[in-house]
């Protein structure tokens, strides 16, 4: 198993990228309603196999110990709810099924298309695939929530690569 990594400078770049949104949870992890965000803090140590700050280790601890001491009934006392009241959880799970595969898919277009640009063409493709059958619109939404979740932007991805980005459409101005 590797040590933890020290700081931000020696890890590679998902690393470096949990340990500021660690940081970034910090104010939230502090607040009385913060139980979510310490246990999201926690997953994204345990993930990355980062060193937990002392400030996170403290308010974990400290609520561990408000339901093994009986000062709090349960665990939802201590965190907060997982979710809110009358969530419907298969619905939550078949949005991140979709979120995965509309990214994955998008993924296996770019890679073997290098000259298709990530836009509404690509897009409206992945939502014509079998499984998918949505809107280019709604692929628009859902990659993009994949990246807010932290998945790899392709775009990005393409550009470290190497691979050639295709050349997009500028107007010219009317002399």
């Amino acid at each position: 198993m590797a040590p933890p990594v020290a700081t931000v400078a020696d890890a590679e770049p998902s690393v470096q990228s949990a340990q500021r949104e660690v940081e970034q949870l910090r104010a939230q992890c502090l607040s009385d309603q913060g139980g979510p965000a310490v246990l999201q803090a926690v997953n994204l140590c345990a993930l990355h196999n980062l060193l937990m700050p002392a400030w996170l280790r403290d308010e974990y601890v400290k609520r561990h110990h408000l339901v093994a001491d009986a000062h709090a009934r349960s665990w939802d006392d201590a965190f907060g709810r997982p979710w809110p009241k009358r969530t419907r959880l298969a619905t939550v799970r078949r949005r991140r099924v979709l979120i995965r595969r509309v990214h994955t898919e998008v993924w296996k277009l770019a890679a073997s298309r290098p000259d298709l640009a990530i836009k509404r063409e690509l897009f409206d493709m992945v939502g014509e695939l079998e499984g998918i059958h949505l809107e280019g619109s709604t692929v628009d939404r859902l990659y993009y929530a994949a990246l807010r979740a932290g998945f790899v932007n392709v775009a990005e991805w393409r550009r470290a690569m190497g691979l050639k980005a295709p050349a997009t459409r500028t107007r010219r101005k009317k002399a």
